[in-house]
């Protein structure tokens, strides 16, 4: 969009300071070449014009040739100076008036012929800039002057003028001046307007500028577009170096944004239907940058697209702050590998497209052996570095396109994706015990831990969470069978964890119930053959499966807490019992224990 207050950078305003009166040299460059062309036509006019009258009013030819040729003279100068811009409309100024001289001089001083002056003084005005406008005015009272002193008839046709020129190429100057008012008022008005509409535009661009938001015109019907000076930058380049067209627009956008946003562009144009749409463009200083554009019709003719307007917007600053959301809602904020909820939503994609291309899938379940030790002992600042350093060297073992994450404390996972083979899975199991087990430095000191690891490979039959789940049940048995090396999943694996949840489920129950019972071994001192004491052993009568070992559940209730109940309700029963022999055999010595 063209700066409503562009000029010629050589114009210099008026002396006129006065608030009443236009400043002057305020016409934008673009509309005084319309005008100026218009006049030039005026002017051009007046060639043949001036000749054909001579010639009517019974001057000779060359009489009229000659008064034809000294305007023709000021209109070619005038037309060959056109890149000048002030002295350019100086001599057309003065060829017009020439003009007017002419015309009252083949009248042979006709005062009605003077008229011809008020008219050109109008057009001499439509150029809204005082110094052409001195000059014709200065042109008007030195040629009435001169001319009337030297030869009075070609200027005045009354006697009073004749016999005092200058007197009255004053009176003439004075008339020409007056007549000229109106002009110079029309003058003031629309160069304020001009000015509120150039203070406007210059608000919008400062607004446009603040917003990074610039806006567009086409004109379909004749593939013309207007940007704003924001539309320029955010491109990355000037007027003076593009032509904003259609084209131009779209060789800036993405190659793979291009289609899309052409195709909402021919809808508005075609079905009139607005859009909005985010878009990557490549601007002139090689930066990537994110636009939102609309666009929307605004004017129709005849069930015809006219003219299209819209505007974009950079967004790039979002853009990036959604992406650094995106990246914090489903990456670990401390080691930055993928999260539980990415690595989910990955195995669960995974899973549908292994089962679509009956590809091998597997999935590592990581959990560190000792890491606890070293987190109470060191503390929380050096468990997390060693966290940090355990991603990294988890890294740089897998593929690019494997998935590793961190589920939640010291537990990792991987997801093989497409693998060929499932020895890639083992293989890559050991390589990573191999190399979390070499000695890591943290806080100043040389950590060693290890790490146990469970996979798990796809089946068609097992969900997304259930690859998951049989990862980690075979991790928990490589744990169980001494920490530091890989166990593949196997289904009695899931039975046996089936199981333990029954049986904690049960002994729960069973320490609510009353099912455990005491048994006492004693225990016989050789020597004298004698009972010295008596050992509680706990035994638990399972409704279902009879009398259970401790072998069975000790572990269970030490692993789940229950431990604690169990041995109160021991201690209790068996401290009862001691009482009951005391009272029923208090002759027996030593029955203490």
């Amino acid at each position: 969009m063209t700066n409503l207050t562009g000029k010629d950078p050589a114009a210099t305003r008026a002396p006129a300071r006065l608030g009443w009166l236009p400043r002057g040299s305020t016409l934008p460059t673009d509309v005084w070449v319309q005008r100026h062309r218009a006049i030039l036509v005026v002017l051009w006019l007046h060639v043949p014009g001036l000749f054909g009258f001579g010639l009517v009013g019974n001057q000779s030819l060359s009489h009229s040739l000659g008064e034809a040729a000294v305007v023709a003279i000021f209109a070619t100068a005038a037309t060959v100076l056109r890149p000048h811009r002030l002295l350019s409309t100086v001599l057309a100024a003065l060829g017009l008036f020439t003009c007017s001289a002419v015309l009252v001089h083949l009248s042979g001083g006709f005062i009605e012929m003077h008229f011809h002056y008020f008219v050109m003084v109008g057009v001499v005005t439509l150029y809204q800039d005082w110094r052409p406008f001195i000059i014709a005015i200065g042109y008007v009272v030195l040629q009435h002057g001169l001319a009337g002193a030297l030869a009075p008839a070609s200027v005045y046709n009354h006697q009073t003028a004749i016999e005092h020129p200058w007197q009255w190429a004053g009176v003439h100057g004075l008339f020409v001046l007056a007549m000229s008012s109106a002009g110079v008022a029309s003058w003031k008005l629309n160069e304020s307007l001009l000015q509120a509409a150039a203070d406007r535009e210059d608000k919008l661009a400062e607004a446009q500028e603040v917003a990074m938001l610039g806006s567009w015109e086409w004109d379909v019907s004749t593939e013309t577009v207007t940007w704003s000076h924001e539309m320029f930058r955010l491109f990355g380049t000037t007027p003076e170096e593009l032509t904003p067209s259609y084209d131009a627009f779209f060789s800036y956008v993405h190659p793979d944004d291009k289609d899309e946003l052409a195709l909402d562009v021919h809808r508005a144009v075609d079905e009139g239907a607005p859009y909005a749409r985010d878009f990557r463009v490549l601007t002139e200083d090689g930066l990537l940058r994110w636009l939102h554009g609309r666009g929307e019709v605004i004017t129709w003719e005849a069930g015809q697209t006219r003219l299209l307007t819209g505007t974009v917007q950079d967004v790039t600053e979002r853009k990036r702050l959604e992406d650094e959301l995106a990246h914090q809602a489903f990456h670990d904020a401390l080691t930055n590998l993928a999260n539980q909820a990415l690595f989910r939503n990955r195995v669960e994609h995974a899973t549908t497209r292994a089962a679509r291309r009956e590809s091998p899938l597997a999935v590592l379940f990581l959990d560190l052996d000792n890491f606890k030790t070293v987190n109470d002992s060191l503390g929380h600042t050096v468990g997390d570095e060693l966290l940090v350093a355990v991603a990294q060297r988890l890294q740089r073992h897998v593929r690019g396109a494997d998935t590793a994450a961190r589920l939640g404390g010291d537990e990792f996972a991987v997801l093989l994706d497409d693998i060929e083979a499932e020895g890639d899975a083992t293989r890559l199991a050991e390589r990573l015990i191999l190399a979390l087990s070499a000695p890591f430095s943290s806080g100043g000191r040389e950590v060693v831990v290890g790490v146990s690891i469970g996979i798990a490979f796809h089946d068609p039959a097992l969900s997304s969470d259930q690859l998951l789940r049989n990862a980690d049940l075979a991790m928990y048995r490589a744990k169980a069978a001494g920490k530091g090396r890989a166990q593949v999943f196997e289904p009695e694996m899931h039975t046996a964890a089936l199981e333990r949840l029954d049986m904690e489920s049960d002994l729960r129950r069973a320490l609510g119930r009353g099912e455990l019972s005491v048994q006492y071994q004693p225990i016989v001192a050789v020597g004298v053959g004698v009972i010295s004491s008596v050992e509680a052993l706990v035994r638990w009568r399972h409704p279902v499966r009879g009398l259970l070992s401790p072998v069975t559940f000790i572990p269970l209730a030490e692993e789940t807490g229950l431990i604690h109940e169990l041995g109160r309700q021991v201690l209790f029963e068996a401290c009862l019992q001691a009482r009951r022999w005391q009272l029923d055999h208090p002759s027996v010595p030593g029955l203490t224990r």
